[in-house]
């Protein structure tokens, strides 16, 4: 194994099996911690749907954090504001976040919050006894109920649903997806246009959990202006959207 390729642009150490393999993607240095590991997965299907784009601000809260490693678990919040989107009539979806069109359907502001390290959201009211919340997953609340995996609560609004649902086309694998697209056969599933924003919402909330923010955020909210790409209201958290490269691997 070549540890200097490895390290890339991060700043060099020596080796240790606290860093690889696998645990990596725990250290500032070298991952993005559990939201940036799942979060894009977890979260796509829910920006797809709702449209989201942009939040207007991001709260974390976590349990004990350092300078070295991404905490043991974490609670981050966003919240994204009404929307005027076009309803998508395809079966493919290649808009990027800040294409969204106006003049189509009125959406609501919506509130999002991450939970890592076995934290979960409040049981929702209504959910059978026999039900287990686990580890994994999403809760999505709305004014008349809510949906818990693929389950919708209450269960007498199962039946009440209309219209033609709208389906993302199957994809052949990522592998597969990937090879296709270089060849020109259309745009991956989730081109870079879709992920690379995507992306960037999701690892706004580790900006949120930095360390050397905790005072500061224990009195504000980080206000996002995705125009400018940075946080408007804490200044010194602007330092965290972005990293200096070690020699040799500057762009």
């Amino acid at each position: 194994m070549d540890w200097d390729l490895w390290i890339g642009p991060a700043p060099m150490r020596p080796y240790h099996p606290a860093y690889h393999p696998f645990k990596w993607r725990g250290w500032w240095d070298f991952g993005t911690g559990a939201l940036g590991d799942i979060g894009c997965h977890a979260m796509d299907p829910v920006f797809r749907a709702l449209k989201l784009g942009h939040p207007v601000w991001v709260q974390g809260s976590s349990t004990r954090v350092n300078t070295e490693t991404y905490p043991l678990g974490s609670m981050v919040t966003y919240f994204f504001p009404a929307r005027n989107a076009e309803p998508q009539a395809t079966n493919t979806f290649t808009m990027g976040l800040s294409g969204m069109q106006a003049g189509g359907v009125e959406m609501p502001p919506v509130k999002l919050t991450w939970y890592d390290g076995g934290l979960r959201p409040p049981r929702p009211e209504g959910l059978p006894e026999d039900v287990v919340m686990g580890d994994n997953g999403r809760l999505l609340v709305g004014e008349k109920g809510f949906i818990l995996g693929n389950h919708i609560y209450p269960e007498s609004l199962r039946g009440g649903l209309t219209g033609k649902p709208q389906f993302i086309r199957t994809s052949p694998g990522h592998y597969r997806e990937f090879i296709e697209a270089c060849k020109g056969k259309g745009a991956a599933g989730s081109n870079f246009d879709w992920a690379g924003p995507l992306a960037e919402v999701v690892l706004l909330g580790n900006v949120a959990l930095r360390t050397q923010l905790r005072e500061p955020l224990t009195k504000h909210k980080l206000i996002w202006d995705p125009v400018a790409c940075k946080i408007t209201n804490v200044a010194e958290a602007n330092q965290f959207l972005r990293r200096e490269y070690r020699q040799g691997w500057t762009l």
